[in-house]
Parts: C-alpha cells; structure tokens; sequence
C-alpha cells in the first residue's frame, strides 16, 4: 500500500527527471518497487496507486512541484513535476509535428519557453509561422552550427536580390564571413545590414 506524505521542498535534494501534464491530464509513472510516496507542495498535482509498480499521476493545479518516493529497501529517488494550462503542451506536440524533435516546451510562470536546437532553415521558418504572433511565447533555440552554410547561402542569394552581384557570404567553421567588393560605403552598409538581419532571424534569434 502507497502512503501519502506531506515533505518539505527541502527534503528533495536531488531531482534526476521531469513529468510534465497539464491541469486535468492523467500519467502513468512507472517507479519500480515504490513502496511509499511524499508529495512537496500539495495542490498541484494527486497521485493514485495502480499496482505492479505503476501510479496514476493526475495534474490539478498550475505549478511546479517534486515527488519523492521510495522502495521496499528506503532508497529513494526524485521526480520533479511540472503543471501548465495545456497551452504548452499543445504548442509542444505542434513544434514536435511540423518543427521537429529538438525542440522543448517549457512553462515558467506567465511565459511559454521554447528552447533546443533548430536543424534547418525550413523548421526556422516553421517555428517562426507558428509562435511569431504569441506574445507569451519565448524563443531561446538556436540554429544547429551544422546549418551555418546555408545561412551564407540565404544571405548570398538576398546579396543578388538586392544588387550586390560581387558581394557573397561564406561560412567558416561556425562562423559567416563576407567576402568580394561593393561599389561604396553606402553598398557596404547595406551589405552589412542584410546579412546581419539574415543571421539574427535564423542564427541569434
């Protein structure tokens, strides 16, 4: 039988994984030979026993919180729970679909944050398409060093766009160089803005 404790947050020193849910949503956690379980922070989420080493983790509050649990022997271990409104969750599985997997979602307080590494210069523009007009949305990601050449490529080909036929973009190692000649001081400002305005959108962000 599965006891339910009321623990201090200071008596979970160490919390080696995260559960996500949001308010309403149900997971089934499976914590081998949990004998008992101690709640920091009661409110935020409910735990139900299921047997066979599995509880029903039900989320019931926006917060964070930690679970603390313990096997036949009193080892214990630590997970660390996070409960949002569902709004990241569904922006989540969007960013998983479209975007890509390296992406995390992430809810602190009245911000959604999205943090990880974007692949290519599509999942850039995805990723722009789908948050740029969620003013709770905070993008943190950056561009994988893998994808710096393409990067010069945009800001080459928005060089000849713009009439700078001479001037172009090059990457070495992590790093975009400009390269050729521009006619005057004027061209070599404009130059100088676009392709800072290409790196800050897929690269700095």
């Amino acid at each position: 039988m599965i006891f339910l404790l009321a623990a201090a947050a200071a008596a979970v020193a160490a919390v080696p994984c995260d559960v996500q849910v949001s308010v309403g949503q149900q997971r089934v956690l499976n914590l081998p030979g949990v004998s008992r379980i101690a709640l920091s922070g009661a409110g935020i989420f409910d735990v139900k026993a299921l047997g066979g080493g599995q509880v029903l983790l039900t989320g019931v509050a926006r917060g964070r919180s930690s679970l603390l649990w313990f096997d036949g022997r009193g080892s214990s271990s630590a997970c660390a729970v996070s409960v949002d409104d569902g709004r990241s969750s569904e922006l989540g599985r969007m960013l998983r679909q479209f975007v890509g997997s390296n992406l995390t979602v992430t809810e602190f307080s009245e911000f959604v944050v999205v943090d990880g590494t974007i692949d290519s210069v599509e999942d850039a523009r995805r990723l722009d398409a789908l948050v740029k007009d969620n003013p709770r949305v905070k993008v943190l990601a950056r561009f994988n060093p893998r994808v710096i050449p393409v990067v010069a490529e945009i800001i080459t080909a928005q060089f000849q766009r713009q009439g700078l036929a001479n001037a172009k973009a090059s990457a070495i190692g992590q790093k975009v160089v400009l390269e050729g000649s521009v006619a005057d001081e004027k061209e070599l400002l404009k130059a100088l803005s676009i392709a800072q305005a290409v790196y800050d959108t897929h690269v700095t962000r």
